[in-house]
Parts: structure tokens; C-alpha cells; sequence
């Protein structure tokens, strides 16, 4: 996935149920700094706190504004959207190849790791009927093979392959995470499958896969 510009600006509050960019452009979006907006945290959230300082992504705790940013989706318009992949994609929930984005409920995303994650949907185990269901949801965790869902970071997922590749994304998150805190290029790059500039390292499905050759004479 295209390298993800980290100096973009970031809006307070991105999440799932918030409006972000209106168009297919990337734009700063101003929020205002002075509303706390950790209650309205779930597992589908990606946010940035301005107030406290912190923000979350899938479950997870994050303190790096440019991470958060890197995991955010933007709110389109389909009159906005220019690309035909693009189009398709909004309508299909899909993703388009072309630009190297996805959509997923009315949001782009530029991360491989959200797009994975954001297919999960928010569960409560009290309107759940099947045994095994109910006991991963309330665990936040686990399979269930009767009826071919998962749970990951408190998330449901349908479909074996969905929920594998979201336990992986939510591993790959993980990583990023640690990584941030020596080299927030490299966080970026791993959950968008891009490059660090300054370490000239590339990133595919969370892993390293290049790494640029040390200089001729040097």
C-alpha cells in the first residue's frame, strides 16, 4: 500500500461514527481540543484525544498522534469520489486496487491493518443464542467452528479467512505499536504496508520484506 504521509494532519476524534474528510482529498479537519471524547471509546474506534493526550485503535491504547492517524479512516461522500474503482469499493465495501484503498462503512482507509479490523462488528453477548458464541464474546476472544465466526480485540468476525487475517492485523497492530517507540516510521509502515524513509525499510502484512543497501563506499 502507497507510503502514508505521517505529517497529515489529525483530527481529534476519527472514529466509525464520525465525520471526517467530505471528498477524495486528504485534508486538516478541525475538531476543536477542548472535549473529551474517551467515552465514546469501543473496540471498532480509532480515535485521538486531544485533551487527554492519547488515543486508541481497535482496543488498543496508542501515543502517537501520527499512528492513530496512519490507522484513521475518513468519512466520504460518493458524489465526492471521482475514481470508478474507487465508487465500487464505497458501494461494495470493498477495496480498490487502482488507488490502493478501501472502504469500509462509508470511511477510506489507507491501512491494511484497519481494513482488515474495521470488517469486525461490535457483539453483545446477552443477544447471542449459540453456547460457544456467547462464551467468546464475553471473552473477547476465540473461535467458533459451528458457526464459522471469531473474536478478536472484542470484535466478531464471519468467515474463517476474516477472522484469521484479523487476528493477524491485530498482531501486526500490536507490533506497530512497540515499534512506535523506536522508530514512529516504521510503526506507520508497518500498518500500511509502506516504507520508512529514514530507515528505508518496507513493510508488507506487518513484516519487513526490504531493506535498502548500504552505500558504495561508505
Amino acid at each position: 500500500m502507497r507510503n502514508l504521509v505521517i505529517a497529515m494532519g489529525l483530527a481529534v476524534a476519527v472514529a466509525f461514527a464520525a465525520p471526517a474528510l467530505a471528498d477524495d482529498k486528504d485534508k486538516k479537519v478541525d475538531y476543536g481540543k477542548t472535549k473529551c471524547v474517551c467515552p465514546s471509546n469501543n473496540a471498532q474506534t480509532v480515535v485521538w484525544c486531544e485533551p487527554c493526550a492519547g488515543g486508541v485503535a481497535f482496543g488498543h491504547s496508542i501515543k502517537s498522534k501520527e499512528l492513530v492517524t496512519a490507522l484513521a479512516g475518513h468519512q466520504m461522500k460518493e458524489e465526492g469520489i471521482k475514481c470508478g474503482g474507487c465508487k465500487t469499493a464505497f458501494k461494495d465495501n470493498s477495496d480498490c486496487k487502482h488507488c490502493k484503498v478501501g472502504f469500509r462503512h462509508g470511511l477510506k482507509f489507507h491501512s491494511a491493518v484497519s481494513l482488515t479490523l474495521a470488517k469486525g462488528k461490535l457483539i453483545d453477548a446477552e443477544k447471542i443464542d449459540c453456547p460457544r458464541c456467547k462464551t467468546i464474546a464475553e471473552k473477547g476472544t476465540g473461535e467458533c467452528s459451528g458457526c464459522k465466526t471469531g473474536v478478536v480485540a472484542g470484535l466478531m468476525f464471519h468467515g474463517k479467512d476474516n477472522y484469521r487475517n484479523a487476528r493477524t492485523a491485530n498482531t501486526t497492530l500490536a507490533k506497530a505499536i512497540t515499534a512506535s517507540d523506536k522508530c514512529l516510521g516504521c510503526a506507520v509502515a508497518m500498518v500500511s504496508d509502506g516504507t520508512c524513509e529514514g530507515c528505508k525499510t518496507s513493510f508488507k502484512d506487518g513484516k519487513k520484506v526490504t531493506e535498502a543497501s548500504p552505500t558504495m563506499g561508505g
